[in-house]
């Protein structure tokens, strides 16, 4: 009786956070089999390829088509051109509704902005991956954190099948939690000061155990195989939970005393909604490895981003990557590789008759140049294939390439060889497929600027007392930190087109041609969105920045009004001006001195006339 008493208070008593955690988690992780399965075959099917599961006769071809690896290929480059098809990273809009002009700060914060992400994080490393993830399994997932050994913000691409959300999960910062699955050798575990560092604590970890506590291992012994949340013996598997929760924050207040009008901070405290982080071994949650934190980040977002592939529908496990799609249709072009290269076997090695007549020793027979046989023999005709193999598959690429929509403009959609398209098709054709490639870049975008803004988010709190430091025309500069005290809109600079060098190169030389000389179009923003397009790299040496003209000429504008209304600048304040407009003329110098004297010429003509009958035959 004491025994059952002792079981059911077991039972009933409240289970901890970790606990509560490590079971939903374990049974979305068993929704999602599926899912997983279909996966593993995706990952397959582009690296090593489906067998033939029978062959027709020893040593017959066994190929793979690479169709999924190929178009993954082709498309990798159109999405690296969404990060580097502009000068910069990111444009910095302000958003306060002031009307200010802060163009300054906003050049300043994105020029900060892209030289501290492109110098001095790993972002650029893994773009390719993220791309990769995406396109194979559909959805891909990128960690932004802050990094405190290196002082700067860390990106990580996380597997998906390490990464587990609610099943009914539509949009990632919605959902009711997300749990990150890490694996670390014992070493690497002991360098995280963090984590509990006792001796049989960490053994436990190691220690594989029931973690369903119903003596069924058959789903432990495929979680252990993958990694997720058994150990092998010599790998440390974690869950990491995020949960948004509401906690009481303390905050302070400044009040006004009624007596006196003095002021006073008064602390108070509030609920606001704070992600709280969970981490624990998934077969022993009860023992969690280091005590549950906020997490610091002011922006309040998971720090994770997905890239979906597609968005036709909402639910998490939806967006079909590149595999899945083509997945029919490289198993078809393996299957006609393969049966054309049986028919080549038995064009090549063809089979003989002897007319009912015997064979004397037939296994000794070999078929070799010159060889004399005392039976006749005829060869069986095998008859021409039913169809072109080489056209079948042209035309079963050409569809799955449809399908993904491969940014070749259309002409790998041509089925027939000898066909010679017009202009006015090739025209359209291109077109079709350019708004095709700009709804796919527009979605990824919209991820990147999630990433953008967090990223610029978690900079503005831990950099806010740092130096700013980036490069501008050759030359270090620091950034004014006031741009960390503007409201600004972050997002991905360029177009979404702007993987379409061919056609902006075009229209960027058509306006200049069109607007070159133009008194009403700005000359020096026109040439820069040439060279923009053309080569984006060359930018900062060939253009000269305005502001040491625009300097110039307002200097020689305000002695020009002083000097009209009769008065006579004073002889400091003329040295002054002098040596700014010497110091400007100096750095245009430096840039292009060619540009320098044709300045120099020009105020000189413009300046001629207003000087001349001021002091005749005088110095101008």
């Amino acid at each position: 009786m004491a025994d059952n008493f002792d079981q059911f208070a077991d039972e009933t008593a409240e289970k901890t956070a970790e606990e509560e955690l490590a079971s939903l988690t374990r049974q979305y992780l068993a929704d999602r089999s599926k899912w997983e399965e279909r996966q593993d075959i995706w990952y397959k099917m582009r690296n090593h390829g489906l067998r033939r599961t029978r062959m027709p006769f020893p040593k017959a071809a066994d190929l793979h088509y690479p169709l999924i690896d190929t178009v993954i290929e082709k498309l990798t480059p159109f999405y690296l051109q969404q990060f580097s098809g502009a000068a910069m990273l990111a444009e910095f809009i302000v958003t306060d509704g002031s009307g200010k002009d802060i163009a300054d700060l906003s050049e300043q914060a994105a020029r900060f902005f892209d030289y501290d992400i492109k110098q001095n994080t790993n972002f650029e490393d893994e773009q390719e991956p993220l791309i990769d993830s995406m396109l194979l399994s559909g959805r891909a997932i990128l960690k932004i954190r802050w990094d405190d050994a290196r002082e700067n913000l860390s990106y990580s691409v996380l597997d998906p099948l390490f990464f587990i959300v609610p099943t009914m999960t539509k949009n990632l910062q919605d959902a009711e939690f997300v749990t990150e699955v890490t694996q670390y050798s014992p070493a690497q575990y002991r360098e995280i000061r963090v984590f509990k560092q006792d001796s049989d604590f960490i053994r436990l970890l190691q220690t594989k155990g029931d973690e369903n506590g119903d003596g069924d291992e058959s789903n432990d012994v495929k979680y252990t195989r993958e990694g997720l949340s058994q150990p092998d013996g010599k790998t440390i598997v974690l869950w990491t939970t995020y949960r948004k929760e509401w906690v009481e924050e303390k905050y302070s207040r400044i009040v006004a005393n009624p007596a006196d009008g003095s002021e006073f901070a008064v602390e108070k405290t509030r609920k606001v909604r704070r992600v709280r982080v969970y981490t624990y071994a998934p077969h022993m949650p009860d023992k969690p490895v280091r005590p549950p934190f906020t997490l610091p980040y002011r922006h309040n977002e998971y720090p994770f981003v997905d890239f979906p592939a597609e968005g036709k529908e909402k639910r998490w496990y939806s967006p079909r990557g590149v595999a899945e799609k083509l997945a029919s249709f490289e198993v078809y072009l393996c299957k006609t590789w393969n049966e054309k290269a049986d028919a080549m076997t038995f064009y090549n090695n063809p089979i003989y008759s002897t007319n009912g007549s015997s064979i004397p020793n037939a296994s000794n027979l070999k078929m070799a140049p010159g060889s004399i046989f005392q039976t006749a023999l005829s060869r069986v005709d095998a008859g021409n294939p039913p169809i072109s193999f080489d056209q079948e598959m042209i035309n079963t690429r050409s569809a799955a390439e449809s399908l993904v929509q491969v940014p070749d403009f259309g002409m790998g959609k041509q089925t027939d060889l000898s066909e010679r398209r017009t202009a006015t098709e090739i025209q359209a054709i291109s077109q079709l497929s350019s708004a095709g490639q700009d709804a796919r870049a527009q979605l990824f975008r919209k991820r990147l600027r999630q990433v953008y803004r967090q990223s610029w988010a978690i900079l503005r709190e831990y950099k806010n007392g740092a130096v700013l430091k980036f490069i501008h025309d050759g030359k270090a500069r620091i950034a004014d930190k006031g741009i960390f005290a503007e409201n600004f809109d972050v997002s991905p600079a360029g177009a979404p087109n702007a993987w379409n060098r061919q056609y902006h190169a075009q229209v960027a030389l058509q306006l200049l041609q069109l607007f070159r000389q133009d008194p009403n179009i700005n000359q020096i923003a026109l040439k820069r969105a040439v060279i923009e397009t053309i080569a984006p790299q060359y930018l900062t040496d060939l253009i000269i920045d305005p502001i040491h003209e625009q300097a110039i000429r307002r200097i020689l504008q305000e002695l020009a009004q002083y000097e009209a209304q009769g008065g006579v600048v004073p002889p400091e304040a003329r040295q002054q001006a002098l040596a700014a407009i010497q110091e400007h003329f100096n750095a245009i110098k430096a840039a292009n001195p060619q540009a320098a004297e044709a300045l120099a010429l020009q105020l000189g003509r413009e300046m001629q006339p207003q000087a001349a009958p001021a002091q005749p035959g005088g110095r101008a």
